[in-house]
């Protein structure tokens, strides 16, 4: 009852405080890491061809046809939510979004309909860098300084802790502007 309570406190009322002061506090706080990874996922997505983009993160060849818009859209849509428990529910839809893609794709044939964790994490990090998130380190902050220690366990753990995975991943790509496919 009392989490109950919370979330819809949260949703009703806290919107607006996060909106206006917390995310700018955190936005501060991150300012430098935040610019630096939204310029190397620009740098990735303009400069390398989606195949480059593949390989690059050793992405099996089988998922090269599968639509990921909607994943990409989910996960761009995190940088307009104001609070942390509605920004931690669409980062949980986005990456149960995966998997669904996968098997849609593939729903009329036996192999490939299914993926493993090794497959996850790279389909994660490559719709990532194509959401072109441009607060990404604010927003893992606010996912995990304001969300309860409850929500951050689970699947909803598994998800930010891919995401907070997924960022160091491509802070330490290296690309080089010269390169462009």
């Amino acid at each position: 009852l009392l989490y109950t309570i919370a979330v819809v406190l949260e949703k009703n009322f806290l919107a607006r405080i996060f909106a206006k002061k917390v995310e700018r506090i955190v936005s501060e706080k991150n300012a430098e890491m935040d610019a630096q990874l939204a310029k190397k996922c620009v740098l990735i997505v303009q400069l390398l061809k989606p195949n480059a983009i593949r390989s690059l993160l050793y992405l099996d060849e089988r998922f090269a046809d599968v639509d990921f818009s909607e994943i990409i859209s989910a996960l761009k849509a995190i940088e307009t939510i104001p609070t942390p428990f509605s920004k931690m529910e669409h980062l949980l839809y986005a990456t149960r979004l995966i998997p669904l893609c996968v098997s849609r794709h593939y729903a009329n044939k036996v192999e490939g309909a299914s993926i493993g964790a090794d497959d996850f994490l790279p389909i994660f990090v490559f719709c990532l860098l194509h959401s072109l998130p441009m607060y990404l380190s604010s927003n893992i902050e606010i996912m995990t300084t304001f969300t309860d220690s409850f929500l951050q366990s689970g699947e909803s753990g598994y998800a930010l802790t891919s995401l907070e995975t997924a960022a160091g991943v491509i802070n330490k790509l290296e690309v080089q502007e010269s390169i462009g496919n």
